[in-house]
């Protein structure tokens, strides 16, 4: 194989590779192949799980493969000067890698050896979504993801398209993120699948990036694949029934409280600093005590010390107290775009959703909630020293 490729365009994906295909246990899958084919450039790399493709344009002289390790390219490519990248093969396992007198030599393996097997084409992709819609709504579900889970279920995002109704959701035990959007077009066909984090994570690196309109999306009986421009990311199917979240959700409110968001996420950014070197595991609880008026925001550290503001609310109801994680506000909060945030309380053992205000009551499963669990008093009884 001998082609050379644009630097800049070579850089992005290998910045893109790196990021995929960060760890691995299979060696053969710390390298990925660059096949070279007519004027394209193609790129193949996985961790066993998630699997990346790219095409760049690129001009071939001697068409073939080369498998190079993953680990030093990103570096390769950024150091060498000029605008064009040469690449060529050696005696394999030897690959060749140049630009103006800067030459690398990197120990690469046998195409052979690479399980391309895991790169097999999903057919025509079933639905199309609009990018900018999928990826506000990945940013929202990622919020209530956990990395690992015993529920391999929980270790995705529901993802559902029924008639012109796209809807993502992602739960853990103690907090929910909701994402709903009513389209101008309608799907083909009802469309429902637990995506993966790992592969979402990598659809929003891409897309916050990629100049695209749409992703089309590819399933067959073991994989779902996602195409945005030149590139796509597949992932294997999970096989799981995703819990009822709509258990989480509340029909009525016994108080409703309308903030400012800038001057909620604020305060409760400031009142948190204490809980900096809490224990990783340890949930940072405040204390809000809602008035008619004006609520009060309040953090106590055992070993710290305590943290206290207040800000002015609107309050539908009476009076309330409510403890609530707040690692879980200062990742919701900033999702809200919308100029004051809602938050529903039903009572103290019930879930609290905080919404944009954005003129849609609990009736409506539209636009974006975020459901989170109080501190009860028998969690409470439950803390030791420096918390949960």
């Amino acid at each position: 194989m001998k082609c050379s490729v644009k630097k800049s365009d070579f850089q992005k994906e290998m910045t893109l590779v790196h990021h995929a295909v960060r760890k691995t246990n299979i060696s053969i899958l710390s390298f990925f192949v660059l096949e070279a084919t007519e004027d394209k450039l193609h790129i193949f790399a996985s961790d066993g799980e998630l699997q990346y493709l790219s095409t760049l344009p690129a001009h071939i002289e001697t068409e073939g493969k080369i498998v190079v390790p993953i680990r030093y390219m990103n570096d390769v490519i950024r150091s060498l000067p000029g605008e064009d990248v040469y690449l060529e093969s050696e005696s394999l396992p030897k690959v060749k890698i140049h630009a103006g007198s800067t030459e690398f030599i990197l120990y690469g393996a046998h195409p052979e050896e690479f399980p391309l097997s895991l790169f097999a084409s999903q057919g025509d992709p079933i639905i199309e979504i609009p990018a900018s819609v999928f990826l506000e709504a990945i940013r929202i579900v990622q919020k209530a993801i956990p990395a690992r889970s015993v529920r391999e279920a929980l270790v995705g995002a529901f993802f559902e398209w029924r008639e012109n109704v796209f809807r993502m959701v992602g739960v853990d035990i103690h907090h929910v993120a909701y994402f709903s959007e009513v389209l101008d077009y309608r799907a083909p066909e009802p469309f429902t699948e637990i995506i993966h984090h790992k592969a979402l994570n990598e659809i929003e690196y891409i897309l916050e990036d990629e100049e695209t309109d749409v992703v089309r999306i590819c399933r067959d009986e073991r994989m779902i694949s996602f195409i945005m421009g030149q590139r796509r990311v597949g992932i294997r199917l999970i096989d799981d029934t995703f819990p009822d979240y709509t258990i989480y959700f509340l029909s009525d409110a016994n108080h409703v409280v309308k903030v400012s968001t800038e001057e909620f996420f604020e305060t409760m950014k400031r009142i948190l600093l204490l809980s900096r070197e809490l224990p990783k595991h340890t949930i940072p609880y405040f204390t809000m005590n809602v008035g008619p008026s004006s609520m009060e925001l309040l953090y106590e550290h055992p070993v710290a010390g305590s943290a206290r503001d207040v800000i002015s609310c609107e309050l539908e109801g009476d009076p309330f107290e409510l403890q609530l994680n707040g690692r879980d506000m200062l990742d919701f909060v900033p999702c809200i775009t919308k100029e004051k945030t809602v938050l529903y309380v039903k009572g103290e053992k019930m879930p609290v959703v905080v919404r944009p205000d954005d003129g849609r009551g609990l009736e409506e499963k539209q636009g974006i909630w975020f459901v989170t669990m109080p501190l009860t008093e028998q969690e409470e009884g439950q803390l030791d020293e420096y918390g949960p």
